[in-house]
């Protein structure tokens, strides 16, 4: 809990203050003397000391000299520039100030573009349920025009299989899920009373059915008590992706020599972790269609309800 309390703290630092500088870590600090008892506040302290979990950090990165520029975005941290230098390296307040300026600038930039990407998102959603609607209506009327729908729908969610039941009515493309776990994932979509359902790692879930290669759903559904039951679940097959680590993350820490208590890893060398048994995580777009989606699939339920179709 600590530990997070200071992470916080940390990340409002950042916002505050245009860079931290560290000209030589394992310098001797001096201690800074307020006119009052009580602790001096130096959140705009361009200067301060480093820890000593810190130091050892730094030193077992070969490294004396750091300095940070915040990326601020929507008032938040989102990143940070770091440059290390592995001697003392002093920096020339204009040179700081110049460069704080220029990461400001991008940061104003990123900000800019987020925010028209995202009202693209939002009128490229209009247009995508539109045409949606045409060839999930299409398919209604005439269940020989499932490949089209169906291949529309895994393009847009990137999706390698597709089901799409009404009821006891079952469709399937691409890659599915085999009968028998068709109908436990089937039973717990609709039991759950869950309306879009999001998953990349399948098999920790339901370790009792046979999945593979199959390892994400994202299920759609309308309403689970109408008389007309409309579902769709899109799956995704298992994506290894290998992650690149400066170290073994996993690796027991090293006990210092007592001056510190517990220290980082002495270990900077290159390690690869490879996740299996996950799909690729389905992305912000791909809920906002999931809820058009689920629009639709009320329509659907309503006019089959009125002509029997299906």
């Amino acid at each position: 809990m600590r530990q997070a309390l200071a992470g916080e703290r940390l990340r409002d630092l950042y916002v505050l203050n245009p860079w931290r500088y560290i000209y030589n870590a394992p310098d001797i600090t001096t201690p800074v003397v307020g006119i009052t008892p009580s602790a001096p506040d130096l959140t705009y302290a361009s200067l301060r000391s480093v820890s000593p979990v810190h130091v050892v950090y730094m030193g077992n990165m070969g490294v004396n000299t750091s300095i940070s520029f915040p990326v601020i975005l929507h008032g938040e941290l989102a990143a940070l520039i770091t440059c290390h230098h592995s001697t003392p390296h002093y920096i020339e307040l204009p040179m700081l100030e110049e460069i704080s300026s220029h990461v400001q600038h991008y940061s104003m930039m990123q900000s800019s573009y987020l925010t028209q990407k995202k009202i693209n998102l939002l009128d490229g959603l209009g247009r995508w349920k539109a045409d949606t609607r045409i060839k999930l209506f299409k398919m209604i009327d005439d269940t020989n025009q499932w490949a089209e729908l169906a291949i529309w729908l895994m393009d847009s969610f990137s999706a390698s299989g597709i089901m799409f039941c009404v009821n006891d009515n079952y469709w399937g493309y691409g890659t599915i899920p085999n009968e028998e776990a068709f109908a436990v994932l089937d039973d717990y979509f609709v039991h759950s009373k869950i309306q879009i359902w999001s998953e990349h790692a399948l098999s920790k879930s339901f370790k009792s059915i046979l999945l593979s290669p199959l390892a994400g759903v994202l299920g759609v559904t309308g309403m689970a008590d109408a008389e007309c039951h409309v579902r769709l679940l899109l799956f995704r097959n298992e994506h290894i992706e290998s992650i690149s680590w400066g170290g073994n993350p996993n690796k027991p820490t090293n006990s210092h020599d007592g001056a510190i208590g517990i220290s980082p890893r002495i270990s900077f060398e290159k390690w690869v972790e490879k996740t299996v048994g996950k799909s690729k995580v389905w992305s912000q777009k791909n809920q906002l269609q999931a809820l058009k989606l689920r629009e639709l699939l009320l329509e659907v339920e309503r006019y089959v309800q009125q002509s029997g179709t299906i």
